[in-house]
């Protein structure tokens, strides 16, 4: 445990707090993108068709951070942990990809919850 020091902690620390503007940003974006592919109130505005690109809106890919979060991000770790080999870069992408993970076991652990108290409601 002497390898523990400050810098390790501190890596620790940024790297949840990384983890958690991530998922605010890319969940922004996420919100952002399928605000985009709602009809509009406004008729005239319903009238002109939009561009998609795999069934997302054109505008959703002019936007940074998915690129940032699914391109820029895995390439910085690698460079950290492999091509650096940094400790301190381990800790701090290993507390992204630890908060990353358990938020999607929630997602997950929350749908199957809803879906089951569904499926019980539907039976009575």
């Amino acid at each position: 445990m002497s390898n523990f020091g400050a810098e390790t902690w501190l890596a620790i620390g940024l790297g949840f707090i990384a983890g958690l503007a991530t998922l605010w940003t890319f969940g922004r974006w996420l919100k952002f993108v399928s605000a985009l592919g709602q009809e509009s109130p406004n008729v005239a505005v319903r009238r002109k068709s939009r561009r998609r690109i795999l069934g997302i809106p054109l505008l959703g890919f002019a936007q940074p951070t998915p690129w940032l979060t699914v391109i820029g991000l895995p390439f910085a770790a690698y460079y950290s942990v492999v091509v650096r080999q940094s400790q301190s870069g381990t800790w701090f992408f290993s507390m992204i990809g630890v908060v990353v993970l358990c938020w999607l076991i929630g997602e997950a652990a929350l749908s199957l919850r809803a879906q089951r108290r569904h499926r019980e409601r539907g039976d009575h």
